[in-house]
């Protein structure tokens, strides 16, 4: 390497005579002009490789855990109650909300000829085997909103108005939200649920329709059936987004409302398949009410339908808070003797990278480590200012020092540690990051500790017999 493409040294922070820190304080990084040769090309980062997988392999395994948080929040928020309660609302607010749909659709010319379309997605869910009995009630209701007069007309936008502040009130809880809208906001949030989800689901089922059209003429691979069987799907998954991020009183993140709206839509799905199945196979039901089988048959799926929609709210309420505790784990600071293992590792990979002329990228090194972000910042920090490592033109990380000169001994003490040892951390290390590991380090600290213990075993009677 040339003169002029060696790295350059920054200046070295101040030390006591015995070489140790006064402050123990780690420093923060300080960047410093210096490069590799350019020549040397950056390879693919295999540590970056690592953390991919091993984030993969922890979204897996800390899935059950999301699960059993998902549900002891579920019942924390008293879920089955909340869906009893919202039951008994969608009795009087269902068919409003319904017609005020309608009337939307109906006012809008172009989008007339997907009034039926709309009416019959709507329709279809609301008790699934449960016979023409409710259908054909629901039809006569929304008929007869039709000859409503002004007052009527009001009274079903109150109605509607109404169903749709429990329904906030729910979700905000839900989301943890203690400041409500100003009636302002809340009647334009209002405005926007009744008036977007019919003209969204007219425009799409007017889409879906055209490329039936075209799916069923080229009718490559079943594209028309699968499309068939998936379309309701992802309707459903739509509008529970929607609901979730637009609903609550606070920002929802969209990944998060939609990752919630596709748990429930799956299972939404899977409730209509065994809904089904359990009237079709039912008979006590009729024997007991006979002509009025029905009714309780689509209040039980209300409820559960309630249910599900709950249980999506609590997965997409549920998801930043879990991503909080993830977070709180791993922010836990490291010990003295964690951060002493921490530099050796990062000294060894940093070597090996000089063998090959390359840098390492600063970010690779902290994402593979346990501890906090700011812990192993501050280790790289500290090891810049003693000269150790410097910083490329490109950001990368190099070694400035020659390690045959550097000892543990001398290393410990310039950055003012202890040697305590944690073995958990050791493990830690080589579990997830093992070219970060020195097998001989954790010997060596536990040797030390051992003799450290050995020379300190005096008694203090002893000591304060002198």
């Amino acid at each position: 390497m040339s003169e002029a493409n060696k790295p350059h040294k920054e200046a070295a922070s101040p030390a006591d005579a015995d070489g140790v820190s006064k402050d123990d304080t780690p420093l923060p990084i300080t960047e410093g002009p210096a490069e590799l040769d350019e020549a040397a090309p950056v390879e693919a980062k295999p540590l970056l490789r690592r953390r991919v997988a091993r984030t993969a392999k922890r979204s897996l395994a800390d899935t059950p855990a999301f699960l059993r948080y998902v549900i002891q929040r579920f019942i924390e928020d008293r879920g089955l109650q909340t869906a009893s309660s919202l039951t008994y609302t969608s009795l009087l607010g269902l068919v409003p909300i319904i017609a005020v749909f309608l009337a939307i659709l109906s006012a809008f010319p172009a989008l007339e000829g997907a009034r039926d379309q709309v009416k019959e997605m709507i329709l279809a869910p609301l008790a699934p085997g449960a016979g023409e009995t409710v259908r054909n009630a629901l039809e006569t209701f929304l008929d007869n909103a039709k000859g409503l007069g002004t007052m009527g007309v009001i009274g079903i936008a109150v109605t509607s108005i109404l169903m749709l502040n429990t329904i906030e009130s729910t979700l905000n809880g839900i989301w943890r939200v203690v400041l409500r809208r100003p009636l302002g906001l809340k009647l334009i949030v209002f405005w926007a649920l009744l008036t977007l989800p019919p003209l969204l689901i007219a425009a799409s089922l007017s889409l879906s329709s055209y490329f039936f059209d075209v799916a069923s003429r080229v009718d490559v691979f079943g594209i028309a059936d699968i499309m068939e069987q998936v379309t309701p799907f992802l309707m459903q998954a739509v509008a529970f987004t929607f609901l979730f991020a637009a609903t609550p009183n606070r920002r929802v993140r969209i990944r998060d409302a939609m990752r919630g709206g596709l748990v429930a839509s799956l299972l939404f799905g899977c409730l209509k398949a065994g809904f089904g199945f359990y009237v079709a196979s039912a008979t006590s039901n009729q024997t007991i009410y006979g002509a009025l089988a029905a009714v309780p048959v689509f209040l039980l799926w209300i409820y559960l339908s309630w249910m599900v929609i709950l249980i999506g709210a609590e997965v997409a309420a549920a998801l930043p808070e879990w991503r909080g505790v993830l977070a709180a784990e791993q922010r836990r600071r490291l010990t003295s003797g964690e951060r002493l293992v921490a530099a050796v590792g990062i000294l060894k990979v940093l070597w090996r990278a000089s063998l090959e002329g390359r840098a390492v990228d600063r970010d690779d090194i902290e994402s593979v480590l346990p501890g906090s972000t700011a812990d192993l910042g501050a280790v790289v920090g500290r090891l810049i200012q003693l000269n150790h490592v410097v910083v490329t033109e490109n950001g990368g990380l190099a070694l400035a020092s020659d390690l045959d000169e550097v000892s543990l001994y001398a290393l410990q003490r310039e950055l003012g540690l202890a040697l305590e040892e944690t073995e958990q951390f050791h493990d830690a290390i080589a579990n997830e990051a093992p070219d970060l590991n020195v097998p001989e380090l954790a010997a060596l600290m536990a040797e030390a500790e051992a003799a450290k213990a050995k020379i300190m075993a005096r008694s203090i009677k002893r000591l304060a017999d002198h």
